[in-house]
């Protein structure tokens, strides 16, 4: 399984955040061993000191595919899910300005927390919230063309196989964690995705 990030310019701290339109700037890989099921208590590597977390959706692909004919993109997602990303913001952006692998600061085991994959046509696109120790923000699920944009151009360089995912941030902003600090998304005010630190 590839984990394909769409979150670089986020964890940069750089501006536009969200990915708009189709770009390989945006990319970030994750090893598959980072993605945990909600739910779970996870402790944090004791050398990373600037923790931050924000809600990201993950669509999951059902094919297999290279060079996908953009008329056909959106029979490659069929299930989506909710979830949090954690980082060490000192770590990746030292690592990134350094030309450097970020993934010990990204993409250590439970960096990626998802809930259970639901189908695409059953997840609300508004309702959503994120609460991340002492700070809460709402926030709305983005297109799915968006998604089926990222498959068309991650075809080209990949051959995309049945279980990869395609993570993308759902706010402009990430929040600091610390040890006890509760975090997850909820809809509708019922959680959906937690994640505890410890």
């Amino acid at each position: 399984m590839k984990v394909f990030g769409l979150d670089r310019n986020l964890l940069l701290g750089r501006s536009p955040l969200l990915p708009q339109k189709a770009t390989l700037t945006h990319l970030l890989m994750r090893p598959d061993s980072s993605v945990i099921n909600s739910g779970k208590h996870i402790y944090l590597p004791p050398h990373l000191t600037d923790m931050r977390a924000f809600p990201v959706i993950a669509f999951r692909l059902d094919r297999v595919g290279k060079f996908v004919d953009p008329a056909f993109a959106s029979r490659y997602i069929k299930e989506i899910s909710v979830g949090i990303a954690l980082f060490d913001r000192k770590g990746v952006l030292q690592s990134l300005l350094e030309g450097l692998d970020p993934s010990p600061f990204c993409g250590f085991d439970g960096a990626l927390i998802l809930d259970h994959f639901s189908a695409l046509s059953q997840i609300p696109d508004r309702g959503w919230g994120f609460v991340a120790g002492e700070e809460s923000r709402d926030f709305s699920l983005p297109p799915a063309t968006l998604a089926y944009s990222y498959v068309v151009l991650l075809s080209q360089y990949f051959m995309l196989k049945m279980g990869d995912l395609i993570i993308i941030p759902l706010l402009e902003e990430t929040f600091g964690v610390v040890q006890e600090d509760n975090i997850y998304v909820s809809l509708a005010g019922n959680e959906i995705a937690y994640v505890g630190i410890r």
